[in-house]
C-alpha cells in the first residue's frame, strides 16, 4: 500500500498464470480453481488411457459417468490386489535357510531327466551303452 495525496491505494500484483476472473475470487477459491485447471490439462494431454474422455466437452454426461465408474472399479481392484498381496506376504513371508554349506550331493534327490533325440535309437544299443557306463 502506498499513499498518494491523502489517499491509500492498494498495490495489486498479478501473476501471469492466473486469469483475470480468478484474481477477483478469494484466495482459497483461487487455488482450487488453478488446481482444477491444471488437472483438466493433465487429463487432456495424458497418455493414460481414457483420461481425456473424462474432460472432453464433446462427451455426454453419461459417457463421462461410465468412464468414472470404470476407473473406480479398476482402481478399487488394484488396491484390493495390492492389499491382498501385502497381507499374504506379512502372514507367510518367504524364508530361505541353509543347514550347512557342505551338504553331500549324493543325498540330494535329483529329478529324472529325459533327453530326447530326433535320431532313432535301438533299445538293444541303448542297453549296451548303459551297461558300458
Amino acid at each position: 500500500m502506498w499513499i498518494e495525496k491523502d489517499r491509500i491505494k492498494p498495490i495489486v500484483v498479478t501473476q501471469a498464470w492466473v486469469s483475470k476472473d480468478l484474481q477477483r475470487l478469494p484466495t482459497k477459491f483461487q487455488s482450487s480453481k488453478v488446481i482444477l485447471k491444471y488437472l483438466k490439462l493433465y487429463c487432456q494431454y495424458s497418455s493414460l488411457y481414457s483420461l481425456k474422455y473424462l474432460v472432453d466437452s464433446q462427451r455426454s454426461w453419461f459417457e463421462r459417468a461410465m468412464w468414472i465408474i470404470i476407473h473406480l472399479i479398476i482402481m478399487s481392484s488394484v488396491i484390493y490386489m495390492v492389499y491382498a498381496t501385502c497381507k499374504e506376504y506379512v502372514t507367510s513371508p518367504i524364508l530361505t535357510s541353509m543347514d550347512s554349506d557342505s551338504y553331500p550331493t549324493v543325498d540330494l534327490d535329483f529329478p529324472g531327466i529325459a533327453i530326447c533325440s530326433i535320431n532313432r535309437i535301438s533299445r538293444q544299443s541303448a542297453i549296451e551303452m548303459a551297461t558300458d557306463m
